[in-house]
């Protein structure tokens, strides 16, 4: 086996923005020393675009401690 490639994770597929690590931290160099950003924002997405297609749950307030601290989620 010469090469093992994971061709989708999640709502991600092969052709959509995929980056490598070099790409990353060349974004990262650009930001940290020239202050520029626009490079950063092309190569990280926001969290919304993995969260599209999925369920959504709404939480009262008064029970999202009680949640995070280990309680069973019932409906």
């Amino acid at each position: 086996m010469a090469e093992l490639r994971r061709i989708r994770s999640g709502n991600f597929g092969p052709n959509d923005n995929m980056v490598t690590l070099h790409d990353v931290k060349d974004a990262m160099w650009l930001y940290k020393n020239f202050q520029n950003q626009r490079y950063l924002r092309s190569v990280i997405q926001p969290l919304e675009i993995l969260l599209v297609g999925m369920k959504r749950i709404f939480v009262k307030d008064n029970a999202v401690a009680a949640l995070c601290h280990g309680a069973q989620l019932s409906i």
